[in-house]
């Protein structure tokens, strides 16, 4: 090869990769989320969790102090439970 032909290359390979790199930037900051706007959503979602469980535990506790419970009662208190469970295992990232 010759020099001009190796310098003509590396021209279009730097040229190909500044432009995909400008291209991936763009696409990625128009497509994707923050890092901030990520942590923000987390934020979010986790005070929503915790509200969400708090709710359910006071649901529980008010079905379990009724001394004389019906059976759809009792069923009302096992869901609240798989519920509760489920929801903590969500917030353990399980």
């Amino acid at each position: 090869m010759t020099k001009t032909l190796v310098t003509g290359l590396l021209g279009v390979l730097v040229t190909g990769l500044a432009f995909g790199g400008w291209h991936v930037r763009s696409y990625l900051a128009e497509n994707v989320a923050s890092k901030q706007e990520v942590l923000l959503v987390g934020a979010q979602v986790d005070f929503l969790l915790d509200q969400q469980i708090e709710s359910l535990v006071a649901q529980i506790s008010y079905l379990e102090k009724k001394r004389n419970k019906s059976q759809e009662e009792l069923n009302q208190l096992n869901y609240l439970r798989k519920r509760l469970d489920t929801m903590r295992k969500v917030q353990k990232g399980k």
